[in-house]
C-alpha cells in the first residue's frame, strides 16, 4: 500500500483522526493505534538536528529532535494535534476507563509532545526509533543526499536532518498519556561529499600529437591554382609576382609604375563545399594572384605601345644637327636600351617560369 505523507498546515483535517480499540502493551501499559481516513499517520519534520544523537537504554532507543522556533507552522499543527487527542481521548473514557475521568485530568496527565528548548528559542521532540512492539526489527534508515546509508554512530549534533514521522498512536496507562512518534527515515541534508569527489571516474582517451605543418609561403614564388572544372582537380603553378616597372618618356610617352605585392579583398568566392576553410582561403589568395599576373600583362602591353610611339616620332621629328642629336638622344637611348633589355629579359624569365607546371592536385571531394 502506498504511504501517504500529510501536509502539516492548515489545508489537514483534524477530525478524520480515529483512535482505535487498546491492546496491552505489557503489565498495566496499552496502546491505541491513530489513523487518519482509515491510513496510517506519516508527516514530514522541517530541517531538524538531534540533541544526544540516538540514545539506546536497554531495549529502547530513542532521540530528542531539536526544532527551531522559526517553524511555526509546524509547531502550531502539533499542538493543535495534541489538543485533538485530548477531545477524542475524554470521548472514549467510558469505554476504556471503568470511572469516568475529566478532561482536566486527561490535561494533566498527557506528556506533551513538545517541550521548549534554550529559554524557548528551540522546542524538544522526543521520537522512538523503534516500533512501539519490540518483536520486529528496526525499520529506521538514514541516508545522506546522494543515497548512501549512514551509520546512527555516524550522525554528528551539527547535522541538519529531514524526518519522516510516524504518529504510531496513543502509549498510556491509567495515570499517564503519551504520543507514540517512531522515526521512520532521515536524510542528511547538509553533507555534502559526493561520492564522484573522492575520485575520478571519467575515463578519457588520449589522442595522437598532430605533426607540425609548414606554412610558410616563399618571399619570391606565389602558387596560382587553375581550376578544371570538369575533372574537379586544381593545376598548381609557379610563377613571380615581384614586378616594378618604370619608364620614363617625353613628348607624350606613357610612365607606368606597377606594384602587385600586396593584394587584399579579392571579391572572388570558390563554389566548392567539399574544401575546408584552409582550402579556401588558400584558392582565393591565389586567383587573386592570377588577377595580378593578367594586369601586369597588360601594363607591359601598353609600355610596348608607348614606345613604338616614341620611336615613331622620333623618326618623323628628327630636325637637330647630329651633334645635338647625339647629345640629345645617348644618354635616353641607353638607360632605355638598358631598361628594354631588363624588361624583355625579366618577362623571357617569367614565361620560363610559368610554363613550367608541377603535377596536379586531386581535391577529393
Amino acid at each position: 500500500m502506498a504511504i501517504k505523507i500529510v501536509k502539516t498546515d492548515e489545508t489537514f483535517d483534524f477530525n478524520a483522526i480515529k483512535l482505535h480499540s487498546p491492546s496491552v502493551l505489557h503489565g498495566q501499559v496499552f496502546f491505541s493505534k491513530i489513523s487518519h481516513s482509515n491510513q496510517d499517520l506519516f508527516l514530514q519534520s522541517p530541517a531538524v538536528t538531534l540533541k544526544n544523537g540516538f540514545i539506546n537504554e536497554g531495549k529502547m532507543s530513542y532521540s530528542d529532535i531539536v526544532i527551531s522556533d522559526t517553524d511555526d507552522e509546524f509547531i502550531s499543527w502539533i499542538e493543535t494535534l495534541e489538543e485533538s487527542l485530548h477531545t477524542i481521548v475524554l470521548q472514549k473514557s467510558k469505554e476504556w476507563f471503568t470511572q469516568e475521568i475529566t478532561r482536566s485530568h486527561v490535561e494533566h496527565t498527557f506528556t506533551p509532545p513538545l517541550r521548549t528548548y534554550k529559554k524557548g528559542k528551540f522546542f524538544l521532540m522526543r521520537v522512538q526509533n523503534d516500533p512501539p512492539r519490540n518483536i520486529v526489527f528496526r525499520k529506521s534508515k538514514i541516508y545522506d543526499e546522494f543515497d548512501n546509508v549512514i551509520e546512527e554512530k555516524d550522525v554528528k549534533p551539527t547535522d541538519t536532518l529531514v524526518c519522516i514521522l510516524h504518529l504510531n498512536g496513543i502509549k498510556f496507562t491509567t495515570n499517564s498519556f503519551q504520543i507514540y512518534i517512531e522515526l521512520k527515515q532521515s536524510i542528511i541534508t547538509n553533507r555534502h561529499n559526493n561520492p564522484f569527489a573522492s575520485k575520478v571516474d571519467i575515463t578519457t582517451t588520449t589522442n595522437s600529437p598532430i605533426d607540425n605543418v609548414n606554412l610558410n609561403d616563399d618571399d619570391s614564388e606565389e602558387n596560382s591554382i587553375i581550376r578544371n572544372e570538369n575533372e574537379g582537380t586544381y593545376d598548381i603553378v609557379k610563377e613571380n609576382n615581384n614586378i616594378n616597372v618604370e619608364t620614363n618618356t617625353e613628348q607624350g610617352l606613357v610612365e607606368a609604375n606597377i606594384k602587385t605585392s600586396s593584394i587584399e579583398d579579392s571579391n572572388i568566392k570558390l563554389r566548392q563545399d567539399n574544401l575546408t576553410n584552409d582550402n579556401e582561403t588558400y584558392v582565393n589568395y591565389v586567383l587573386a594572384k592570377n588577377k595580378a599576373k593578367e594586369a601586369r600583362q597588360s601594363a607591359m602591353k601598353m609600355i610596348a605601345d608607348a614606345k613604338n610611339a616614341r620611336n615613331q616620332c622620333m623618326i618623323e621629328n628628327i630636325d637637330f644637327s647630329e651633334s645635338d642629336d647625339d647629345s640629345f638622344y645617348s644618354s635616353d637611348d641607353d638607360d632605355e636600351s638598358d631598361i628594354t633589355n631588363d624588361q624583355l629579359q625579366s618577362e623571357s624569365d617569367d614565361d620560363t617560369h610559368s610554363s613550367e607546371v608541377l603535377p596536379r592536385i586531386q581535391i577529393h571531394q
